[in-house]
């Protein structure tokens, strides 16, 4: 193949561009987009059919720089989150207990 084409150049290893976002585990992708100030990481978690026959992923979490401090915190949250999500998958496949907000009468 000759390494001119578009594909010559690109990442052939996910294990590459998993090193290139900083992420240490499959499922968290660095999101960097200049027009919308977007700076973060997106992680994502079990796919799942939805009603149009679409793949869609079953869980997903976004964990923008400034919002957590810095790229590393933001790294780091999403990997916390991630793990949580496994496990909980492992459990039972139910979510996480969400925080309940109490209703007013």
């Amino acid at each position: 193949m000759p390494s001119d084409t578009i594909l010559g150049v690109m990442p052939t290893t996910t294990a590459r561009k998993r090193a290139a976002s900083g992420a240490k585990r499959p499922g968290i992708s660095r999101i960097d987009q200049e027009s919308t100030r977007t700076h973060g990481f997106f992680a994502r978690f079990g796919y799942a059919r939805d009603k149009s026959g679409t793949w869609r992923p079953k869980h997903r979490a976004f964990f923008g720089d400034a919002s957590h401090g810095s790229k590393k915190k933001a790294l780091a949250a999403a990997e916390a989150w991630l793990g949580k999500i496994e496990r909980a998958e492992k459990r039972g496949g139910a979510k996480p207990a969400a925080k309940k907000a109490a209703k007013k009468k």
